[in-house]
């Protein structure tokens, strides 16, 4: 059983600098915070970093507590934190670092800001009728897709578990802001979209 945690305010640089043979390294900061969310549930001994998969902006990141290392994993201890790794995350998180710093850093905030933009532009202009919504597409094959690193895994991994067994495609995307476009919708407003036929439910 996995137990995630508010992540915000952990940061991953990618493979900046390289420690040894770390797969992955935590600053001393990033390791006390850890230990700190980690007294706090009984029920989990080690810390999970993973790909979670990846579209037009990279690859996106999952921190996570666990009960314990699964088949497979990779193992390790690091500033007194077991931190475990699956096969498929490993060759693109060799060299990174978790890193834990105040206040929230840029690339979080603009992510969380522009969720918080869309939620607040909805509350201004509810009263002219206008919806305003986010779209948060699955992996879909495009030429910036295919500029990724591993990116071919990665389709074949999403290919794998997706339940409908294909990718998202720009067209249902595109059927997805045609359907909002109809004044009928108006009242769904202010949320996310996920447009992966639930990809990120089984992923």
């Amino acid at each position: 059983m996995r137990r995630w945690y508010d992540g915000r305010a952990m940061e991953i640089q990618e493979r900046t600098q390289e420690h040894g043979d770390a797969l992955v390294s935590l600053t001393p900061a990033a390791a006390e915070k850890i230990r700190v969310l980690m007294a706090e549930d009984a029920d989990v001994s080690v810390l999970r970093v993973a790909i979670e998969g990846g579209g037009c902006s990279g690859f996106q990141y999952g921190l996570g507590f666990d009960r314990g290392a699964l088949e497979g994993d990779q193992a390790f201890e690091c500033e007194g934190v077991t931190v475990v790794v699956d096969p498929f995350s490993a060759p693109y998180l060799r060299g990174a670092t978790v890193d834990y710093l105040e206040p929230i850093q840029e690339y979080s905030a603009a992510k969380a800001a522009l969720e918080s933009h869309c939620r607040q532009l909805a509350v201004e202009l509810a009263p002219r009728k206008i919806a305003v919504n986010a779209i948060r597409a699955g992996v879909t094959d495009t030429p910036a897709l295919r500029k990724i690193p591993g990116n071919e895994q990665m389709i074949e991994r999403c290919l794998a578990i997706h339940p409908a067994g294909r990718l998202t495609t720009p067209e249902d995307v595109a059927s997805v802001l045609v359907a909002l476009s109809c004044p009928q919708t108006v009242w769904l407003s202010g949320n996310v979209l996920g447009v992966d036929g639930a990809e990120d439910v089984v992923g």
